[in-house]
C-alpha cells in the first residue's frame, strides 16, 4: 500500500503524511459542515498533480452549481475537466430509475478512465428512497466492488456523530473522518475528528478547521472551544 496526499492543508500531518491507497474513507458531517468542498478539493490537489479522479454525485445540486460554489477556491481550475483529469458524473436518474444499475455503471466509467481516486458524493442521495434491506444490500455490493478498483475512495454520507458509530457503512469503512460546527459564546467553530483509520497511528482529538479562499485547511487541536 502506499501513501497519497489529502489534499487538504495540515491533515497530511495527522495521518503519517496521508490517506492509504487502496482504502475507503467515509466522510460524515451534517449540511454545511464542508463535506463536498472537502472531496472537491481533495481531487483538484491531486489533478494538479497529474492524477486522474472521478467524482459520482447523486446530489440534488448540479454539477453546475457545484463548480460553481468551487470557483471561489484558489484550487479551481476548469482545465482539468478539459484534460479529463476530473471526470464528473451525475447519477441522479439511475437512482430514480433502478438503484440495481448504480454500481455496474460505476464500474464502466472505472474501467473507461481508470481514476486513482474516486468519490461517491452523496451516499445519502444513492439510497435514500430504499428500505433497510435494500440499503444493505447496496452497500454490501458497493463494498464488494470497492475492494476491486485498486483505488482511494471518498463516500460522503450526512450523519451525526451517534449515527455513525451503529452505522454499516462507517463498519465497513476503512477510516471516518467527521465534520462539523462548535458553538462557544464567543464564536462558532469548524473542527475536524478522525475516530477511524485503519493501518494509520493518528490522534483521535478534535482539529480547528478554517474555510477560507484556499478551501479547508487543519489548524490545530481544538481544546474546549480553544484551539
Amino acid at each position: 500500500m502506499e501513501r497519497i496526499p489529502t489534499g487538504i492543508t495540515g491533515l497530511d500531518t495527522i495521518l503519517a503524511g496521508g490517506f492509504l491507497k487502496p482504502s475507503t474513507v467515509l466522510v460524515v458531517g451534517l449540511a454545511g459542515s464542508g463535506k463536498t468542498t472537502f472531496t472537491i478539493q481533495s481531487l483538484f490537489t491531486s489533478a494538479a498533480k497529474g492524477e486522474k479522479s472521478l467524482y459520482v454525485t447523486a446530489s440534488s445540486e448540479t454539477i453546475a452549481m457545484i463548480n460553481h460554489y468551487m470557483s471561489a477556491y484558489s484550487f479551481f481550475d476548469p482545465t482539468f475537466y478539459e484534460k479529463e483529469l476530473i471526470i464528473f458524473a451525475d447519477i441522479s436518474s439511475l437512482v430514480e430509475e433502478n438503484y440495481l444499475r448504480i454500481v455496474p455503471y460505476i464500474q464502466t466509467l472505472i474501467e473507461k478512465h481508470d481514476p486513482s481516486r474516486i468519490v461517491l458524493d452523496p451516499l445519502t442521495g444513492m439510497t435514500y428512497d430504499l428500505d433497510e434491506k435494500e440499503k444493505r444490500k447496496f452497500l454490501r455490493t458497493l463494498f464488494t466492488n470497492i475492494k476491486g478498483w485498486n483505488t482511494f475512495t471518498i463516500i460522503t454520507e450526512e450523519m451525526t456523530h451517534d449515527q455513525v458509530k451503529s452505522s454499516l457503512v462507517g463498519y465497513m469503512a476503512d477510516g471516518i473522518i467527521e465534520l462539523g460546527i462548535m458553538e462557544t459564546e464567543e464564536e462558532v467553530l469548524r473542527y475536524l475528528q478522525i475516530p477511524k483509520m485503519r493501518g494509520t497511528h493518528h490522534t483521535m482529538i478534535k482539529q480547528h478547521m478554517e474555510m477560507g479562499p484556499d478551501g479547508l485547511t487543519v489548524t490545530g487541536q481544538l481544546f474546549g472551544g480553544r484551539y
